[in-house]
């Protein structure tokens, strides 16, 4: 859900990564809930995302920085902002809370979250994020947005993190070795899995 991208020193996290609390094997992250307007402003936020910003070099992301601006301007690539779009009007329209499972990945781990999106009658929408599972890397890998696209640049699936190599949707491990270095420039988007899936999400 990425998904939605959050700057940090000119590359951008996703959003939903606004969730390191780690207490124990037990207690994987604590969870993150942010409130957005009929307009799709951030109009309140809870939980731990000025201690991610923090401890991830965040600039411009802090509660006083991101609050009354739009969730959009946070995300990147014109396929993911689409898919949120679509996301919301879903869940208005059915006025029904959804769950989605995604990933939100780190350098030295796979993280497996899960997103409920829940409605009012008013048209606001209350997003909670939790970490359900990790799972370590051996070897260190992160991606950062490239400053423009080539024949040579990776797309990256916002939701679950895999990189489109050619034809197919492979994991960061699987063509890390293949890299010189553990940092990857992509572009964002959605791979047909994940929108197979969005289709599929029973309200």
């Amino acid at each position: 859900m990425h998904l939605s991208q959050i700057k940090k020193n000119g590359r951008r996290l996703n959003h939903s990564k606004a969730i390191l609390s780690e207490s124990g094997r037990d207690q994987l992250s604590d969870t993150l809930t942010y409130v957005l307007d009929q307009d799709n402003l951030i109009i309140s936020i809870e939980g731990v995302w000025d201690e991610f910003a923090g401890q991830n070099d965040g600039v411009g992301v802090f509660k006083s920085e991101v609050l009354g601006k739009p969730l959009l301007d946070f995300i990147s690539g014109k396929v993911t902002k689409q898919y949120w779009l679509d996301l919301f009007d879903k869940v208005r329209i059915a006025g029904q809370t959804i769950s989605i499972d995604f990933r939100c990945d780190a350098p030295f781990e796979r993280r497996f979250m899960r997103m409920s999106l829940q409605p009012d009658n008013v048209g606001f929408l209350r997003v909670s994020t939790i970490c359900i599972n990790k799972e370590p890397r051996v070897r260190g890998l992160s991606a950062r947005c490239a400053k423009e696209r080539t024949k040579q640049t990776l797309v990256r699936c916002s939701n679950c993190n895999r990189l489109r190599v050619k034809e197919n949707w492979l994991e960061a491990d699987e063509i890390a070795l293949s890299q010189k270095t553990g940092c990857l420039d992509v572009v964002y988007g959605i791979c047909q899995d994940c929108q197979h899936a969005f289709q599929k999400v029973s309200m």
